[in-house]
């Protein structure tokens, strides 16, 4: 798949259409656009919170919304400042990524460190939300192997949500 970003949230990919309705399998290579969701950490006072997946773009927003579900924070008046953090999150030519946001408090004095540790579980996601750092999972995740030249037939995959069905 070729990419080319359109903007933060989206980007155009290559991909593979299938006409299975035909006598005989026709396939055509056509642009798609897709959302782009990726980690963002977020910190305060210097300290990793929570890893979170998200569409980039209003990081501060989306870090302030979640200290005030996590009780961190009670008002807007309460945070002193949020910011990003470019060199903490880089791809591998060493650009910023902008995944890292810490967020600087009015009074942080009042904050139960203990109470905001994440001990979470999870049977149905890819397992970056509810980490403590990206770091935490970049690192020990193998990358996948090449393709080896196997191939599923998309009759097959085209067939699965009847199978789930019976």
């Amino acid at each position: 798949m070729s990419e080319s970003s359109e903007s933060s949230e989206s980007a155009e990919i290559t991909i593979t259409r299938l006409n299975l309705a035909a006598a005989v399998e026709i396939a055509r290579r056509a642009p798609d656009l897709v959302a782009i969701e990726e980690p963002l950490e977020i910190r305060v006072e210097g300290r990793s919170l929570a890893v979170v997946m998200r569409t980039p773009g209003h990081d501060d927003e989306l870090a302030a919304g979640f200290l005030l579900s996590e009780n961190v924070i009670h008002s807007r008046r309460d945070i002193f400042e949020i910011s990003q953090c470019p060199s903490q999150s880089t791809d591998e030519e060493g650009t910023s990524k902008g995944n890292v946001v810490d967020a600087l408090l009015a009074d942080a004095s009042g904050i139960d460190w203990k109470s905001l540790t994440r001990h979470v579980f999870s049977a149905s996601s890819c397992g970056i939300c509810g980490k403590a750092t990206i770091d935490s999972v970049i690192g020990r995740i193998d990358p996948l192997p090449p393709n080896d030249g196997e191939r599923i037939s998309p009759r097959l995959i085209a067939g699965l949500p009847d199978k789930l069905r019976e």
